[in-house]
């Protein structure tokens, strides 16, 4: 009987031994890399980033990305025009930026 007691006290006491401290700091991890781009209040200057921004919009459903691709009316030189396919132009006609957010806010919020 008291040779089990010995054995799971030794166990036990090697046990304790053989782990680390659980109070201790850990060593910093690296950054990791986003796949978001760097500057992401940058206008958009070419069809590319365009278009990686567009779709970075809607893989994070983030609606500020979103808005970023488009063109402001309130700006100076910028105007937001929405031409839709011939089919559509009646169902479309007079769409906002703001039908825009709207609609994209209703699809990533499905």
């Amino acid at each position: 009987m008291w040779a089990k007691r010995y054995m799971c006290v030794l166990g036990l006491v090697g046990l304790l031994l053989a782990c680390t401290n659980p109070f201790s700091v850990r060593s910093a991890q690296p950054p990791r890399a986003s796949n978001q781009p760097q500057d992401t209040n940058r206008l958009q200057t070419d069809p590319d980033s365009l278009f990686k921004k567009l779709q970075l919009a809607f893989q994070t459903r983030n609606i500020n990305f979103y808005r970023e691709c488009l063109a402001d009316s309130n700006q100076v030189g910028r105007d937001f025009r929405f031409i839709p396919e011939q089919n559509e132009r009646d169902r479309l006609r007079g769409w906002t930026l703001q039908d825009e957010f709207t609609y994209f806010s209703n699809l990533i919020n499905q």
